[in-house]
């Protein structure tokens, strides 16, 4: 479709196919800088609370989120740059991270459940 209607342009135009002007690099300083800024600066700190980690142990206690994928997120979670809200969340997460090597009971994944919610 673009080619088409390239083509038509030009034979509107008499025949010339002319190409379009592209922008300048007038503005490059400014996209180099920004960049520079965005990857010197660290973003905002993300907290993992007790909800959250809650809320990713139900699921898969529940199986409405499989083990594998579970363990993926924590995978990322874990080695990402969050924190945790205290020493309880940072197990639970740790429990699904290491579902690779030994997967966890459903006792084990209640037991969780119940520390973060007291």
């Amino acid at each position: 479709m673009l080619a088409e209607s390239s083509f038509r342009a030009a034979c509107h135009r008499g025949g010339r196919l002319e190409r379009e002007t592209m922008l300048g690099i007038h503005d490059l300083w400014l996209f180099i800088v920004s960049g520079l800024a965005l990857n010197i600066t660290p973003g905002p700190d993300t907290l993992v609370t007790r909800d959250h980690s809650r809320r990713l142990l139900e699921a898969v206690a529940d199986q409405r989120l499989s083990l594998a994928i579970a363990n993926y997120g924590s995978t990322c979670i874990t080695f990402g740059d969050f924190e945790f809200a205290d020493d309880v969340v940072n197990e639970s997460i740790w429990l699904i991270e290491m579902a690779d090597r030994d997967e966890p009971s459903q006792d084990e994944l209640r037991a969780a459940i119940d520390r973060l919610t007291h």
